[in-house]
């Protein structure tokens, strides 16, 4: 198997990219869209026609006759229960976006230096980077080495809430991507690795930041690989558009999440401050959970609508002596506004830690998923709580299980008190 290659795999997708936008734009089906002499948009490389055409065709005439034969409901029924039966597979470990995660992230088949370009050829071969410090976050926040994250491969409802996490993750697995040769790894991180201290400098925001942006790169690689992976085993997939739109949107995110990564990789070696950034400790309390991850913010501090959202990096995790630790930062020259900065400044003048925590506990509820949490802290949430956890995480993305979760655990429950409810379990203990 040939060496990934982030850059060429990039440039590969411009040409995917190009015939998605005639798709999800003009709404036009992709069989009248794709040339024979087009890179066939499930990955593989080739020509459509040397690859997927054969397939794609004919799934298009069967249903094309069905439809003639049966009626449109009869025949969405049919496409509907050939997809379903691809995706919802029982055994959680043979859906597609399992497959993908341990052929390309364990097993390695997908790794790549990012630093390589600013700091010359890699010397030593990549390793599992940890985007959350191993030593001393996710140490000291484990259980018998083990954490409570997640089960992002769940693709229909469950029966128990339980079945919506694993709690099996060592501390080793937590928080990992391959975008990091060993020497690079070392040294672009050496401020925040050789140090269990926050300084408030800027070198150490920036390494923060870049931990967010290495797992949003990471993640934005495996979901693209994901949706080419259904596209190459479901041909039904090719005449339900819903599809194509994601996949889009993935290629253009994964392409400005590299571009940042180098601007900060840059900055950091050129000891350049781009960020703009909020860091504040939070006394007398420890936060069970630890987050890296980057965020599109459509709300300020005080809860209001951003007419123009904005990435950026958050960083939350316990820190020393019975503390929190949190970091917001976001590249100063790609900013719409600074009034979050400005408003959240204001609050710790004036002491409002409960204003603070609220905010954030409103950014987390937005999809977090590189997010760890403790396993007793886990195993005192009764049933409600853990399924209120995973709706946040599951609502912007996969609808069929936040719907089955609302209906069978939320029921009779307004969005403010949701709201309410998440921001106390997040921050247990912490009185508001």
């Amino acid at each position: 198997m040939s060496e990934f290659n982030i850059e060429n795999f990039i440039k590969e997708l411009e040409e995917i990219g190009r015939i998605l936008s005639l798709i999800v734009d003009k709404k036009r089906l992709i069989i009248n869209t794709i040339e024979d002499s087009d890179l066939c948009i499930c990955g593989s490389k080739l020509t459509y026609l040397s690859c997927c055409k054969e397939d794609i065709s004919s799934t298009f005439e069967k249903y094309k006759q069905l439809f003639t034969e049966r009626g449109e409901n009869y025949t969405c029924s049919e496409l509907n229960k050939a997809i379903g039966g691809y995706i919802e597979d029982n055994k959680s470990k043979k859906t597609p976006s399992n497959r993908v995660y341990h052929k390309s992230l364990e097993k390695k088949n997908v790794k790549f230096c990012l630093a390589k370009n600013h700091y010359g050829a890699c010397d030593d071969s990549i390793v599992y980077a940890h985007t959350i410090s191993r030593n001393p976050i996710l140490t000291n926040l484990s259980v018998n080495n083990k954490l409570v994250t997640f089960n992002r491969h769940i693709s229909f409802p469950r029966e128990s809430v339980n079945d919506y996490y694993d709690d099996e993750i060592t501390v080793e697995k937590a928080s990992i991507v391959n975008t990091f040769c060993k020497s690079h790894d070392k040294e672009v991180f050496k401020e925040i690795e050789n140090s269990n201290h926050y300084r408030g400098n800027f070198i150490q925001d920036l390494e923060h930041a870049l931990n967010c942006i290495s797992i949003a790169v990471y993640t934005d690689v495996l979901q693209i690989q994901h949706f080419q992976t259904m596209l190459k085993e479901c041909p039904e997939l090719w005449i339900e558009n819903r599809i194509f739109s994601d996949y889009k949107n993935h290629i253009e995110r994964l392409k400005e999440d590299y571009n940042t990564a180098q601007l900060i990789i840059y900055s950091i070696k050129d000891r350049k401050d781009v960020l703009k950034t909020f860091s504040f400790v939070l006394e007398n309390y420890s936060v069970p959970f630890a987050i890296c991850e980057q965020k599109l913010l459509y709300i300020d501090a005080f809860g209001n609508k951003i007419n123009e959202p904005d990435f950026y990096f958050f960083n939350i995790y316990p820190y020393i002596n019975n503390s929190t630790l949190f970091i917001l930062s976001a590249i100063n020259d790609k900013l719409s506004t600074t009034d979050i900065f400005d408003q959240l400044d204001n609050m710790v003048i004036t002491n409002k830690e409960k204003e603070i925590l609220s905010f954030f506990a409103e950014c987390i509820s937005e999809n977090s998923s590189n997010i760890y949490f403790n396993s007793d802290f886990f195993n005192g949430l009764n049933e409600y709580e853990k399924a209120l956890i995973y709706y946040y995480y599951s609502k912007n993305g996969a609808l069929r299980i936040s719907n089955s979760i609302e209906k069978k655990f939320l029921a009779n429950k307004n969005v403010d008190d949701l709201k309410e409810s998440y921001k106390k379990i997040i921050f247990k203990g912490f009185k508001f």
